[in-house]
């Protein structure tokens, strides 16, 4: 028997003061059997730092032609491909030939800073690539049902409530 998602239910007060925004959003979100918490919140990170309406999360992990959010336009084009983690140069291509735009948010560290400087040799000047590298301290594990505020300023997130606290700090490397 397969193991099925686990699902998280979010409300987030969304102040992102870097680009003057602020939404009330009521999120659903579907933890893969073989993704761990970790992953999940940046996932989640990721969302509000991209966040534009229409913005959705998709199948993601378990599927290999989709990413783990997707922006479309009203028609079904997509306009911005968001991936998480280093994808192999194959998978950008793909995603290059699928979108407008294509944003990588990495969250490995050293790690992501020897894949990007592979990716970049190989990707050459790609205009429709952006990368990011995303660290994160946190204090507990999150909730299945929870209410946040998302404060974002000088790319730095504060995700908290009484309970939970993460601060994500976003660079941007291309």
């Amino acid at each position: 028997m397969a193991l099925g998602a686990t699902i998280y239910k979010a409300k987030v007060n969304l102040a992102n003061l870097d680009l003057s925004q602020y939404e009330d959003l009521t999120l659903t979100i579907a933890q893969h059997p073989s993704e761990n918490e970790a992953r999940l919140l940046f996932r989640l990170a990721t969302f509000l730092y991209c966040y534009k309406e229409r913005l959705e999360f998709t199948k993601g992990i378990s599927t290999t032609d989709e990413p783990d959010l997707w922006l479309k336009d009203y028609s079904g084009d997509l306009i911005e491909w968001i991936e998480l983690g280093m994808p192999e140069l194959r998978r950008i291509k793909q995603a290059c030939s699928k979108s407008k735009n294509v944003k990588v948010f990495t969250y490995q560290g050293e790690r992501a800073k020897q894949w990007e400087d592979k990716i970049l040799v190989e990707l050459g000047d790609n205009s429709k690539v952006e990368i990011y590298h995303l660290s994160c301290e946190v204090n507990d594990s999150l909730k299945r049902t929870v209410d946040l505020n998302c404060v974002i300023q000088d790319g730095v997130m504060d995700l908290t409530n009484e309970e939970f606290r993460a601060r994500f700090t976003m660079v941007r490397a291309k």
